[in-house]
């Protein structure tokens, strides 16, 4: 029997199977686009259907623009999954499983309202719910307990072990901080703390990644932020990569520095920098304990924006920074982590093949 999976994106950010090559793409984006391509190697039939500009086979998926997806839906699929989407669950159409892959905070302000709006409409068309952390999970049970009785399977986000095996072995630099995520994620905090960090530490550089366009942000206060970042000392905005670049220029920092003020549900950012073999110096928030396992990095307890947290992150930064010893311990453990898509998709297969 054939196995066919379709993913339904109803995020407005256009990509296709070639896009990663050369542009900036979200997590969510990349997750679809490499789940895609590892079920396609698995001999699964696959094709996404997003805002995509240009259609066409990339790497055995098919890309397709979602206005077909009205249309060809009446012929019915064999496995469907709507990344974040819910409303596609409101159209008519067959498939042997409906699957609902959620990425965002069901706890979130946007997210939240979007569920209180179709979730209970729509729970009927949904087969199970693809989370990617045990706090997502419960986040969701929490906020919509009818949600608990549909099935759950706990997946994951993850790295391109490709890229990254090619350059976890790379030379360290004492003192190179980086931050590789939006900025609305804890930036203004860790400005806030750079001076006070580079009085402690000479040779600290702090370089940022990241921008607007990869989330569609709006200019305003978040430009007047990489605005101020760029006028500090040793304070390096670089904006958004392509991936492979974007791995490149981590894979040689010393520490990620992410005073985290939002619930992530996964966070590639962090995967990427233990990968790497980047300790991470970040808050005790959301799923960011279940990504930063035990020796991968400092997890801070308290309210990123309070000054005992603040104080804290500091400390630990300089900390861990002068004690090479327990560097290396973090630096060694990050190595030994698996986060690459291969597992997550290897997952995937024992899952819909039961």
């Amino acid at each position: 029997m054939e196995k066919e999976i379709v993913f339904f994106d109803e995020a407005g950010t256009p990509f296709n199977g070639a896009t990663i090559e050369n542009t900036p793409l979200g997590g969510c984006e990349t997750a679809i686009l490499r789940v895609a391509e590892g079920l396609a190697a698995k001999g699964f039939t696959v094709t996404v259907y997003n805002n995509c500009l240009e259609e066409g086979m990339f790497n055995k998926v098919e890309y397709k623009n979602r206005k077909r997806f009205e249309s060809e839906a009446k012929n019915g699929f064999g496995m469907f999954v709507s990344q974040r989407g819910l409303s596609v669950f409101q159209s008519k159409f067959s498939a042997e499983k409906k699957f609902l892959w959620l990425q965002d905070n069901p706890k979130g302000e946007l997210y939240s309202a979007e569920l209180k709006l179709h979730l209970r409409k729509v729970l009927p068309e949904i087969d199970s719910f693809f989370v990617v952390s045990k706090f997502q999970k419960n986040a969701l049970v929490e906020g919509f307990p009818f949600a608990g009785k549909k099935g759950f399977f706990l997946t994951r986000n993850g790295v391109d072990e490709k890229i990254v095996s090619g350059l976890k072995a790379k030379e360290k630099t004492p003192g190179k901080f980086v931050y590789s995520t939006t900025p609305f994620r804890g930036l203004a905090v860790l400005l806030k703390l750079w001076p006070e960090i580079k009085r402690r530490i000479a040779e600290a550089e702090l370089h940022i990644f990241g921008g607007r366009k990869v989330y569609q942000m709006s200019e305003g206060k978040w430009q007047r932020l990489y605005d101020k970042a760029g006028g500090m000392e040793a304070v390096f905005v670089h904006g958004a990569l392509p991936q492979k670049e974007l791995l490149s220029e981590l894979s040689d920092a010393s520490l990620y520095l992410y005073p985290n003020t939002f619930e992530e549900t996964s966070c590639i950012s962090a995967m990427e920098s233990i990968s790497l073999g980047v300790p991470i110096i970040t808050s005790r928030r959301g799923a960011l304990p279940e990504t930063v396992r035990k020796g991968c990095g400092v997890l801070i307890e308290g309210d990123p924006l309070k000054n005992d947290y603040q104080q804290k992150f500091v400390e630990e930064t300089v900390g861990v920074s002068e004690n090479r010893k327990k560097w290396k311990e973090m630096n060694q453990e990050c190595l030994k982590q698996d986060f690459s898509w291969k597992t997550v998709v290897k997952e995937w297969v024992e899952f819909l093949e039961k």
